[in-house]
């Protein structure tokens, strides 16, 4: 059986520290699996093959979205592209809501991963 493919999306520090901890318990418990996605340095540390930094999105203000609205839209298309690529068995979204339901509906538009739809989970924010 082929290890699992996990696109992990963590849009903030808190997200990717939560992510972190997941990731190293899950590779613990399979070594051989495969996880890539959004995310900062602890999930890098972790062995996710980060296709889009945190960093690059942070933003406080309405007028830092709309400066940055053009890298927010090309990092929701390389996901949407790794998607349909990759063709991962479990999408975990962690919190980040405006930018991961949006995720969330493209992949529920484009469910056909190969034959199969990938377990979607979404992660809220922690108290």
């Amino acid at each position: 059986m082929a290890e699992p493919r996990i696109l992990f999306v963590a849009g903030e520090p808190s997200g990717d520290l939560h992510a972190s901890f997941l990731i190293r318990e899950l590779k613990r418990l399979h070594p051989g699996i495969k996880t890539f996605g959004m995310g900062g340095a602890r999930m890098k540390e972790e062995g996710v093959e980060i296709l889009q930094r945190i960093e690059d999105l942070a933003v406080v203000g309405l007028w830092e979205v709309v400066y940055r609205l053009p890298k927010i839209r090309k990092a929701l298309s390389t996901l949407c592209r790794a998607l349909k690529e990759r063709k991962p068995d479990l999408l975990l979204l962690i919190d980040y809501p405006g930018f991961n339901l949006r995720l969330a509906r493209q992949y529920r538009g484009d469910r056909r991963l190969d034959g199969r739809d990938a377990r979607l989970l979404r992660a809220p924010p922690s108290p």
